[in-house]
């Protein structure tokens, strides 16, 4: 491996600055001391800003790759395909909102100069395996034998979750599209998502909210209008806490209905939900990963809690 070499996107943008991401128009703000009789549309728009990117040297046997990466972000992880950078964000949205839209309304890439060989993903493998020197590079020829661009998609949309209690819609947006066979790649410098979705009206019981600002809040964009928005709609004319509408609630994850209308970029099927932790009455489900040899330690783990479905692995 070699040195790796910043690549500044922003003008006079200083090495490993992280991107951008910005709320344009927030649908959120827009609720603000409303009370609906019936169903709005209402739309959040966020504009992601790259500033650099990594560029380095990977060589295997007697292949030589470029990698390319963004502070911050992750990659594509399947075996063989190439690892284009890309980056989660959470955006939020009313409690009860509904008939997710999701599609890019404003977008500038920026070619990067020299031919480009993308190192593809490495295979799966054991940590054992890792250190006897056994890591497998294994392009896939449908992808780098084409000059179709890779991944040919801004974004994809994996559903509705709640962090912390807060609704959100969760994207992955890719940050560059590569042509393997004319090794030519661009990055994203600007985009603007548009999220739209359907508010419902104001039920006559809405849930009291919890006050307490959620510890994953720097991850939440438009976060600050959810705080404001579930501050000012708990009071009522006299100043005091109340039932408001648009509130954010805690959710029931044992009952709560999986079923959302979504217009997605590509068919996504399942909508996950994300269990509340430190909240009573959850039924949790966790994972215990581990090596062969220290599966007798960590077995008195797995059978200490019985209120919910266990795994040991």
């Amino acid at each position: 491996m070699t040195e790796k070499s910043w690549i500044a996107i922003k003008k006079g943008s200083k090495e490993d600055t992280p991107s951008t991401k910005k709320v344009q128009k927030s649908g959120l703000s827009a609720l603000k001391g409303i009370v609906l009789d019936q169903k709005k549309r209402e739309i959040t728009q966020v504009t992601y800003e790259l500033n650099g990117v990594w560029k380095g040297a990977f060589k295997v046997s007697n292949t030589q790759y470029d990698t390319l990466s963004v502070p911050g972000a992750g990659a594509i992880a399947s075996e063989g395909l190439p690892e284009i950078p890309l980056e989660g964000i959470f955006v939020a949205v009313p409690n009860g909102a509904t008939n997710f839209e999701v599609k890019i309304i404003q977008k500038k890439m920026q070619a990067i100069p020299g031919a480009w060989q993308l190192k593809p993903a490495p295979k799966p493998i054991t940590e054992k395996e890792y250190l006897a020197g056994k890591e497998e590079y294994r392009p896939k020829k449908d992808v780098y034998d084409s000059d179709k661009e890779f991944p040919g998609k801004d974004f994809e949309l994996l559903g509705l979750k709640h962090l912390e209690g807060i609704p959100v819609v969760h994207l992955i947006v890719y940050l560059a599209q590569y042509k393997p066979l004319s090794k030519s790649l661009s990055v994203v410098e600007t985009m603007t998502i548009e999220v739209s979705y359907d508010v419902p009206p104001q039920k006559d019981a809405v849930p009291r909210t919890r006050s307490v600002r959620p510890m994953l809040s720097d991850l939440i964009l438009d976060f600050d209008n959810v705080h404001e928005l579930t501050t000012d709609n708990n009071r009522d004319a006299n100043g005091s806490m109340g039932a408001a509408p648009h509130t954010f609630a805690v959710p029931d994850t044992r009952s709560e209905s999986l079923k959302h209308g979504l217009t997605l970029h590509e068919p996504v099927n399942e909508i996950i939900h994300i269990p509340i932790l430190k909240q009573t009455d959850i039924i949790s489900e966790y994972v215990i990963i581990t090596t062969p040899e220290l599966t007798a330690a960590v077995q008195p783990c797995s059978t200490q809690n019985q209120a919910g479905p266990t795994m040991l692995r």
